[in-house]
């Protein structure tokens, strides 16, 4: 069923909000809700079990924010927003060592570190085992394994500088895997019978040289177990994506660096779609083929259509919406953008005939996501995920503080816009370059977002759950069982009265 047959006569050409129409359900139902499917296709290599992706914000997304996501089974995407390159690309290295199976390009340590520097490495990485080379390189044979249980009931003052020589497991006690009968085969498997066979936390996987190649750990085959609809690449390693500029002398160092820490794909984080995004794209794919690469933000069938004739090939994926986050003033201030609703239909429908010859190109909707409805609504319209934003910025797992907050009583955290005064005032790269303000003196920058508090809502899992629980509400409502089928069944109406309360 094509997306205007999903729509009442009087919506089919009318601009509408996600909070002006409804679901009109068609059907008995015979759909029990445990048995609903949210599984989406986002991208030709991409997979969600939750059609769900955090928006790059600084106050959304960081490293604790795209684990959740991806173990929950949506995506994340690292904002850009901090000092340097670097500090982004140690929030995706967190992720990638999260939840791994085999975990390439191990942190090792020399054996003249002391217990000081165990301490601190394990705050940094969060994870607390560390082969112990000859110069603390990978270029250097392993000599032993350190592991928190050689460390953890030294005191940090009194005992702080005993060296790693004194601590480690030597290299001729350990239980080692070869790199010929694990990594080189891509068999997981075998490495995990060995840990299991020698009741092992940590397996070092060396080659006939003896340098360390990567780990495999008893937690990973733990979480590998538990989380079952995780987003995961070939490794078993949980997916993340990076924001990178818009401005291309500037994205070009982001994108190689995040494509060489592992990233499964980048964002173009833009307020509008230029046509420099086009070789940004290609440059990209150049690099790795198999990285995804989304763009936008696209609000009208006309700019999808430019890019796609212009850089097809190189596109997986577009961010629907401009102007309409809970956050963002262009619309306001600018009288730009467009509601996420009636841009979603026409930019599904445009993409109907490139998808015929390019395959599958996801849809994003990116814009004042909240209630189960909201998630319900896009999807229907055709979109394959939605990107949250404010919705998830009150989260325990998002990078802001929790702070008791006078007006609302009750303890907040905040949210800001990309586009929001102490935001683009500052030497960061995420709104000079996501709002084109490079080179403009501080009195010049224009503001296109805002700061509010939010309430806290406590552990993001129960959250999510929580909100997806009203997302299938609606799905059995409409008697269907999984996305292709409510696209099938859906059909919408303009709704009279638009909706007042929202998610807490």
């Amino acid at each position: 069923m094509s997306v205007h047959e999903r729509l009442h006569p009087g919506l089919q050409q009318a601009e509408f909000t996600l909070d002006h129409i409804i679901a009109v359900p068609q059907e008995l139902v015979d759909v029990n809700i445990s048995e609903i499917d949210l599984t989406t296709q986002l991208t030709r290599r991409t997979q969600l079990h939750l059609p769900l992706i955090s928006s790059p914000m600084d106050t959304v997304t960081g490293s604790r924010m795209a684990i959740l996501m991806a173990r929950m089974g949506g995506i994340g995407v690292i904002h850009l927003n901090y000092p340097t390159i670097e500090d982004q690309i140690k929030e995706v290295e967190r992720v990638r060592r999260h939840q791994a199976g085999f975990v390439l390009n191990p942190v090792v340590i020399s054996p003249r570190m002391t217990v000081a520097d165990l301490f601190a490495l394990k705050a940094e990485h969060e994870f607390s085992s560390f082969p112990v080379t000859q110069d603390g390189t990978l270029a250097t044979p392993m000599i032993g394994l350190v592991t928190s249980r050689d460390f953890q009931l030294y005191d940090k003052s009194g005992e702080a500088e005993i060296p790693v020589s004194q601590l480690m497991t030597p290299r001729d006690s350990l239980i080692v895997a070869s790199a010929e009968e694990t990594i080189d085969k891509d068999d997981l498997r075998a490495a995990n019978r060995v840990i299991k066979e020698h009741n092992k936390d940590t397996l070092p996987i060396v080659n006939a040289n003896g340098l360390v190649v990567a780990l495999v750990t008893r937690s990973d085959i733990i979480r590998n177990q538990q989380d079952t609809l995780a987003t995961k690449d070939h490794n078993k390693q949980l997916k993340v994506y990076a924001a990178v500029d818009s401005l291309p002398t500037k994205a070009i160092p982001r994108i190689e660096a995040a494509i060489a820490a592992g990233v499964s794909g980048i964002v173009i984080d833009s307020r509008g779609m230029y046509r420099s995004h086009q070789s940004q794209a290609a440059y990209a794919k150049s690099l790795n083929p198999e990285v995804d690469v989304i763009v936008g933000n696209v609000v009208s069938a006309s700019a999808v259509r430019q890019a796609m004739d212009a850089a097809g090939p190189f596109i997986d994926g577009f961010r629907v919406g401009m102007g309409t986050g809970g956050i963002c003033t262009t619309s306001d201030t600018i009288g730009l953008g467009r509601a996420v609703g009636s841009a979603t239909r026409d930019i599904v429908h445009e993409l109907d005939f490139w998808k015929n010859k390019y395959g599958h190109i996801g849809v994003i909707a990116d814009g004042g996501i909240i209630l189960p409805w909201h998630i319900i609504a896009s999807l229907g319209l055709g979109a394959d995920a939605v990107m949250m934003g404010s919705g998830l910025a009150g989260l325990e797992e998002s990078p802001s503080t929790e702070k008791w907050d006078e007006n609302l009583q009750r303890y907040s955290k905040s949210v800001r816009g990309m586009g929001s005064p102490e935001v683009i005032m500052q030497r960061f790269a995420g709104s000079v370059s996501r709002y084109d303000l490079y080179g403009l003196p501080p009195d010049e920058r224009f503001a296109e977002g805002v700061s509010k508090s939010i309430p806290y809502k406590g552990p993001g899992e129960k959250y999510l759950r929580h909100l997806f629980a009203g997302v299938r509400s609606g799905f059995q409502g409409i008697n269907a069982a999984d996305i292709p089928n409510l696209r099938h069944k859906i059909y919408f109406v303009p709704r009279l009265v638009a909706p007042t309360k929202g998610m807490s």
